[in-house]
């Protein structure tokens, strides 16, 4: 199987190359000779990548170049890790302003709901009190500080603070 290319100046890059197996890699069917056209430059360029990447022939690189771009196109291709890191970054983003949109949304309708209660004349705030002080059920106190928590041993002598700590009456 020969298939030659051509440059578009005359006889310029001419040439044939020779094949190796007739069929495309991974396929059972062989392969059908074609003749295709192309500019100097991208001649020169798919030779630096058939030496550089060890291709067997300039043949199996246009048919693998071929074949890679018909599957890009059907969006048959591995994303190069980059992408995928940037990809997870972005759903990463877009979950936690999903989150943070439930939240905002929460603390809008708490407030509004606030508001609204104020409104009405329904707040904790303006509950009517007996005036006495709520008392501990576990302790018996109220929670303020008492007269005997300030009860030391022998230390205060009642009589004194009645006195005037023996100064004149």
């Amino acid at each position: 199987m020969t298939t030659s290319f051509q440059s578009p100046t005359a006889g310029a890059g001419t040439g044939s190359v020779r094949g190796t197996s007739g069929k495309l890699a991974g396929t059972a069917s062989p392969r059908v000779p074609i003749k295709i056209r192309l500019h100097e430059d991208t001649i020169e360029r798919v030779k630096y990548w058939v030496v550089r990447e060890s291709f067997p022939s300039v043949n199996e690189f246009m048919a693998l170049a071929v074949e890679e771009k018909i599957a890009r196109m059907n969006g048959d291709y591995d994303l190069p890790s980059l992408e995928v890191q940037r990809l997870n970054q972005l759903l990463d983003q877009m979950r936690s302003m999903s989150i943070n949109l439930v939240n905002l949304e929460s603390v809008v309708t708490n407030g509004f709901d606030s508001l609204l209660g104020l409104t009405r004349g329904d707040s904790y705030l303006q509950d009517a009190e007996d005036g006495e002080l709520e008392v501990d059920q576990l302790s018996g106190q109220s929670g303020f500080f008492d007269a005997s928590d300030f009860e030391v041993a022998g230390a205060v002598d009642a009589d004194l603070f009645r006195d005037g700590f023996g100064g004149a009456p």
